[in-house]
């Protein structure tokens, strides 16, 4: 299946996939599967994976990164939309009916 690497860890060799199934997200916890000895894939890259159901995770057990940069500016995306809004929160006033 095809995913996107939302998250990495270089120096760990981790990170989490969104998946194109629309499951729950994979996670690449060691280098060791990814495929010829490529680097850990950067953020927004495009991955082919295979994963693996253990307990509640999906782990990845083979990873190859088909387009690193196939979406450059997720990153940045994710962290505007992480910002709390400036605009104060608008209240309706309910009234109660008899």
């Amino acid at each position: 299946m095809y995913g996107v690497i939302l998250w990495n860890d270089p120096a760990k060799g981790k990170a989490v996939i969104w998946c194109d199934d629309h499951g729950h997200l994979a996670y690449l916890s060691s280098p060791e599967v990814i495929k010829d000895g490529q680097a850990i894939p950067d953020v927004g890259a495009m991955v082919n994976i295979i994963v693996r159901q253990v307990g509640p995770l999906r782990l990845c057990t083979w990873l190859e990164c088909v387009n690193n940069d196939s979406h450059p500016t997720l990153l940045q995306s994710l962290r505007n939309a992480a910002v709390p809004s400036q605009r104060p929160a608008q209240c309706s006033t309910f009234q109660a009916v008899s």
